[in-house]
């Protein structure tokens, strides 16, 4: 589902339920945002002390920990 389809669909529920919702799709965004910019610096970092591998495929690597990690997360959230 894409961004305008989620906010349409939080925006067809009643306003504090509306309300909670686009607060927490706003964090997840302030999240993403700032998570990414820490996987590009230290992707710029680990290419500093071995060029062998360029910076975004440093990225690459560590956002690929880091959705393995959220898709563990979600798993476990599911099958509770």
């Amino acid at each position: 589902m894409d961004l305008e389809a989620f906010e349409k669909n939080i925006n067809s529920h009643d306003s504090s339920l509306s309300e909670m919702l686009s607060a927490v799709l706003e964090t997840e965004i302030e999240n993403q945002a700032l998570l990414r910019t820490l996987l590009m610096n230290q992707a710029m970092l680990f290419e500093m002390q071995n060029p062998s591998k360029s910076a975004s495929e440093y990225e690459q690597e560590f956002m690929g920990v880091v959705n393995d990690l959220k898709n563990e997360k979600l798993a476990s959230v599911v099958n509770r």
